[in-house]
């Protein structure tokens, strides 16, 4: 008779907690859903790098020549196609990136509910993970409760997350929930990189890294006395963060002052982040009553419940500033964008505490099965949910109405071609590889760059909404188009030297010159 060796023992259970692990894992990114690549803030975010990669024509694209917002991720994008030189790289980066969502998550909550047992930790919290983040629930939210709805328990007040469904920038918010995890491992320095980091992917995080590191240095006070331990840990996230700094201010500190600029990114075109009247709503009230719910729930944890309570009393805080004095500036630094990591970190230790009282409330052993299994249940409908969503958005972006038109001035087009573009169509640009004159959703962040882009779409709605002939000659004269692209179902003035050249169902292009 053979008797196992504890060390063979202890192994076996660590392969099974990894494969464990490794299956909710797949799980999680087959209900979270993918989307297909150039969706949403992509068409900007991707421009850059896509121009310095010297992908089509695109250097010579108006807006990829202003003040690059996200650099690093520009350089990301630039090497990617450089040296990978294909797409799936970038969905390859967001599976990672939801992995360390997942993960970061993962053990934060193994380490704050210690007194269960490790299977029974990873199970509820996987399964509130899962089913908090699905698109199963988002549908649910949005359809059968209110649109805005969508993001409820992964995401901040005005429509602002760290996680998201594309990749970009913001994405590495994502870092600040790792940073949360290494603090409370008592890993101060990897903390504060982490916080740092978000912020170098996101310049706009700069703000969100600087009040949770101050919520580290309030906690190593707290807990330590050690005034010296926290001054140090400030000036590593100094040093960290000083390259960004430094090239945000010489680049953007122009919409630190009063200027048009600053007020028509507020009221033009990101009210909905940016305007406290517009994204406020019930679910903002629900929100921060998770939160709160959250910090409470583990309010003994001083080494997390702290900085949860800083980093909540400073954005709650800056947000009634912003109410009274109702300023621009302070506005586009986002105070409440913080929100964005409080909530998922929060509503999974609210929900995961809930979950953990109902379990030891349940004597009988049947009734936890039936429990296990309609949790099971959800879980494989959540999963078969966002993989039919996957495959919808994937073949709903090959079958749109654009195809025809991205497919023609892609065979067609020159580098000599510069297009005037219905101010909607935002991915004309990273689907083509061709410039275009203005889109609504790709913007500049520099103040005359700003003004500049507002006079363009103001400029281009003059020809389409108004038919406005000689504005259409001094953006010709001015910015050198070649063609024109229309709306077949929104026919619109053909002026003097333009040219049919294509049409379809869904867009007309003309050839614009003698």
């Amino acid at each position: 008779m053979t008797t196992n060796h504890p060390q063979q023992e202890s192994a076996f259970a660590k392969k099974n907690t990894y494969l464990i692990n490794c299956i909710f894992l797949l799980i999680f990114i087959a209900s979270y859903s993918l989307t297909p690549l150039f969706t949403s803030n992509q068409n900007q975010y991707f421009l850059h790098g896509m121009a310095q990669a010297g992908l089509g024509s695109l250097d010579q694209d108006w807006l990829a020549n202003t003040a690059d917002p996200a650099p690093v991720f520009t350089a990301i994008v630039k090497w990617t196609y450089l040296l990978l030189k294909s797409n799936i790289w970038f969905h390859i980066y967001y599976i990672a990136i939801l992995a360390l969502y997942f993960f970061s998550l993962l053990k934060i909550n193994l380490k704050l509910f210690r007194e269960q047992t490790e299977r029974k930790n990873i199970l509820v919290t996987a399964i509130v993970i899962i089913l908090g983040n699905s698109y199963l629930l988002r549908y649910a939210l949005m359809h059968f409760i209110n649109p805005s709805w969508g993001f409820l328990l992964d995401g901040g007040v005005a429509d602002q997350k760290i996680l998201g469904t594309v990749l970009q920038p913001s994405i590495f918010g994502v870092l600040f929930i790792t940073s949360l995890f290494f603090f409370l491992s008592h890993k101060p320095y990897l903390a504060v990189l982490m916080a740092s980091l978000a912020a170098v992917f996101h310049p706009t995080y700069l703000l969100s890294a600087a009040i949770l590191v101050l919520s580290y240095l309030l906690e190593t006070v707290y807990e330590s006395r050690d005034l010296k331990k926290a001054f140090l840990l400030g000036i590593a996230a100094l040093v960290f963060v000083a390259p960004i700094v430094l090239y945000v201010f010489s680049n953007f500190s122009d919409l630190t002052r009063p200027n048009d600029a600053a007020s028509i990114l507020v009221n033009v075109r990101i009210p909905h982040h940016a305007l406290i009247r517009e994204w406020f709503d019930f679910s903002a009230i629900i929100r921060v009553a998770l939160i709160v719910l959250g910090i409470l729930a583990i309010w003994k944890e001083k080494k997390i419940s702290i900085p949860l309570l800083v980093m909540f009393i400073f954005s709650l805080s800056l947000t009634l500033l912003q109410v009274i004095i109702n300023n621009d500036q302070l506005a586009l630094m986002f105070p409440w964008r913080i929100s964005a990591l409080l909530v998922p970190v929060c509503s999974t230790i609210a929900l995961s505490k809930l979950a953990f009282v109902m379990l030891d409330r349940i004597k009988t052993g049947s009734a936890k099965k039936i429990l296990l299994g309609g949790a099971i249940a959800l879980l494989a409908l959540a999963a078969c949910f966002g993989i039919y969503r996957s495959v919808a958005l994937f073949n709903e972006k090959a079958a749109n109405t654009e195809s025809g038109l991205i497919a023609w001035v892609t065979e067609t087009s020159t580098d000599k071609d510069n297009f005037l573009i219905p101010i909607g169509l935002e991915t004309f640009r990273t689907a083509t590889l061709r410039p275009a004159y203005v889109d609504f959703f790709s913007i500049p962040y520099a103040s005359q760059d700003v003004v500049d882009w507002y006079h363009r779409v103001l400029s281009a709605n003059k020809y389409y909404e108004d038919g406005d002939c000689d504005e259409l000659y001094n953006i010709r004269h001015d910015y050198k188009i070649t063609h024109i692209v229309t709306e077949s179902r929104d026919p619109q003035t053909v002026c003097k030297n333009m040219h049919l050249v294509y049409a379809d169902k869904a867009y007309t292009v003309y050839r614009y010159g003698k």
